[in-house]
């Protein structure tokens, strides 16, 4: 039996455009949805200049894999994940 819980669910469309930190090449860097070639194939863009094709899934598996990695906020500071490192910031 499924434990009670509800999966996210992303329209297709509004990927496109989407801008989030991923691993290429063994570096963590900036990727982008450009634009989707297929029902479920998109063309992706890295901050390096190289590109991909990465399945629906595959972006909702990344996507769903950065936030279990999220750090608690610990009392009055906040991580921020930024490229390969976290800074701490304050919250107002």
């Amino acid at each position: 039996m499924l434990p009670n819980i509800t999966l996210p669910s992303i329209d297709p469309d509004q990927l496109i455009g989407y801008t989030f930190t991923a691993e290429y090449a063994g570096i963590t860097q900036k990727a982008k949805v450009m634009e989707q070639i297929s029902d479920t194939i998109y063309n992706m863009e890295y901050a390096d200049g190289n590109d991909d094709h990465l399945t629906y899934e595959e972006i909702i598996n990344m996507l769903n894999r950065k936030k279990k990695r999220k750090e608690p906020t610990c009392g009055h500071l906040k991580r921020l994940p930024i490229i390969g490192r976290t800074l701490p910031m304050v919250n107002k």
